[in-house]
């Protein structure tokens, strides 16, 4: 369902579903599937990158990232390598959740 959430965002943006975002951090907190997780997270990243960001870092803070999954990390390293990019000054918070990522394994 996520997946498709995705394609519907890429085709129309916030037309179609404006609090998409809302509803994308509460599936975050409440989704146990890993798999529904990681594409949440990815589309959150484009919905608005700085919530994907706030909710890496409290998952970080608050040791949760084991939970994740290595799924999650592969996501993550995307999200890294494209934020890097674009915003350099958000790299810190992306290493520490890439080093949480590799202590929890």
């Amino acid at each position: 369902a996520v997946s498709c959430l995705y394609s519907i965002f890429l085709a129309t943006r916030d037309e179609f579903f404006p609090d998409l975002d809302e509803h994308l951090e509460r599936l975050l907190s409440n989704e146990a599937d890993i798999s529904t997780k990681r594409n949440a997270f990815l589309l959150l990243y484009h919905v608005s990158p700085q919530k994907a960001m706030s909710f890496l870092s409290e998952a970080t803070s608050s040791e949760r990232i084991d939970e994740l999954g290595d799924i999650m990390a592969i996501a993550v390293l995307e999200l890294m390598r494209k934020t890097a990019k674009l915003d350099p000054a958000q790299k810190p918070k992306l290493l520490k959740a890439v080093l949480g990522f590799a202590r929890a394994r």
